[in-house]
C-alpha cells in the first residue's frame, strides 16, 4: 500500500481580520512552536519527517497597518528561519482588502481586478525581496479564484495554487459574512485531485498543458446525517438553502466529531492521491481551537492502516500525485 501524501496548510495572518490596530500575532507565535512539538509525535507515528506549509499574508491591510508589508517576515524571522530549517515550506495568502477611510470596516474588494493583481503582485515580490527566494506556492482568501487571478499567478512564477474548495458553489456563503464587492467562484466541477488548468477556466482540466501552475485542491467532503441536520439548524435560512451546504473542507479547526464524520466519508470511497488540510493560526489564540486541532491531526494518524499519511510540502505531494 502507498503512502498518502498530506499537506497542512496554515494561514498565517493576524488574530482577527477587521484590524483596528497593529497587535502581535499571537496565534501564529503559539501556534509555531506547538507545531514544531507536533512535528517530532507526527515523525514518530509515520515513520517519515513531518513537514508543514505555511502562507503568509504579506497584502496591503499589512502594509497599512503594521507600516510595511514585509512586517511579519521581519518580526517573525527567528520562527520563520526554525520552520524553514525543519523543511517547512513557505508561500503566500492574499487577502484583497481595502477601506474607504480609518474608521470604516474592510471590504473584501475582489471585485476589482486591478487592486487583486496589485495584492497578488505586490505580495509576491515582498516575499521574495524578503526571503532571498521566489514564492512557488499560493492561497487566495475564502476559497476565491478567478481567471485573472490564475493569469497572474502564472505570470509571476507561482507552481501550486492550494486555495479552492472542490464542490462549494457560488451561494456558498458562510465564510463571506464581510462586505465584498466581487463575487464568489463556483467550485462545484472543480477536480478533487491536482490538475494544470484550461487557459479558458481555471476549474477545467488541460491534460495536455505541459507547463504553467498546477491547482492543488483543498480536501473537501459532505457532511450527512445527524450531524448535517444539526448544522441546519445553526444557521440561518439564508446560508442553509444552497445546494452546498454540507460540502465541508477539512479543516483542522472543525469540531472532532464533523472532522471524523468527514473523514470517515473519504475512507468509504477512493481516495484522492494526496490530503490537503487547511487551518489558520488565530487557532493559536484559542485554548479550545488548538484542542480541535490536536484531536483532528491524532484522527489522521489513527488511520495509519487506510492512509499510511506522510505530512508533507505541497510540491513533495505533487509529485507523489503525478509520479513527477
Amino acid at each position: 500500500m502507498t503512502a498518502t501524501p498530506v499537506v497542512v496548510c496554515i494561514d498565517v495572518e493576524p488574530d482577527v481580520r477587521q484590524l483596528a490596530d497593529a497587535p502581535r500575532w499571537t496565534g501564529f507565535e503559539a501556534l509555531a512552536a506547538w507545531m514544531t512539538e507536533e512535528r517530532d509525535r507526527l515523525s514518530r507515528v509515520t515513520g517519515a519527517p513531518a513537514r508543514f506549509s505555511w502562507f503568509v499574508r504579506l497584502d496591503s491591510q499589512i502594509a497599512e497597518m503594521y507600516g510595511s508589508p514585509a512586517w511579519p517576515l521581519v518580526h517573525y524571522g527567528r520562527q520563520i528561519a526554525a520552520l524553514r530549517a525543519a523543511g517547512d515550506a513557505f508561500g503566500v495568502h492574499v487577502h484583497a482588502y481595502r477601506r474607504a477611510a480609518a474608521d470604516e470596516p474592510w471590504m473584501a474588494d475582489d471585485g476589482d481586478q486591478a487592486w487583486v493583481d496589485r495584492n497578488v503582485a505586490d505580495s509576491l515580490d515582498v516575499f521574495a525581496r524578503t526571503l532571498g527566494f521566489a514564492c512557488r506556492l499560493f492561497r487566495f482568501a475564502d476559497r476565491w479564484m478567478n481567471d485573472a487571478t490564475v493569469r497572474c499567478l502564472e505570470a509571476r512564477g507561482v507552481a501550486i495554487d492550494l486555495s479552492l474548495e472542490p464542490g462549494l458553489t457560488a451561494d456558498s456563503t458562510t465564510t463571506r459574512r464581510e462586505v465584498h464587492s466581487g463575487s464568489s467562484p463556483d467550485l462545484s466541477s472543480v477536480p478533487r485531485v491536482p490538475y494544470r488548468p484550461s487557459r479558458a477556466d481555471f476549474r477545467v482540466p488541460d491534460p495536455d498543458r505541459a507547463d504553467g501552475l498546477w491547482m492543488m485542491p483543498v480536501t473537501t467532503a459532505r457532511l450527512s446525517g445527524a450531524l448535517a441536520w444539526a448544522r441546519r439548524l445553526r444557521y440561518r435560512p439564508g446560508f442553509r438553502r444552497h445546494s452546498s451546504f454540507n460540502m465541508m473542507a477539512l479543516n483542522l479547526n472543525l469540531a472532532p466529531a464533523v472532522f471524523r464524520a468527514l473523514g470517515g466519508r473519504l475512507l468509504a470511497s477512493p481516495l484522492p492521491p494526496c490530503l490537503v488540510l487547511p487551518v489558520h493560526t488565530y487557532v493559536g489564540a484559542k485554548a479550545d481551537a488548538m484542542a480541535r486541532v490536536a484531536a483532528n491531526l491524532r484522527w489522521v494518524t489513527g488511520r495509519a492502516a487506510r492512509l499510511r499519511p506522510v505530512f508533507c510540502t505541497p510540491e513533495e505531494a505533487l509529485a507523489a500525485a503525478t509520479g513527477g
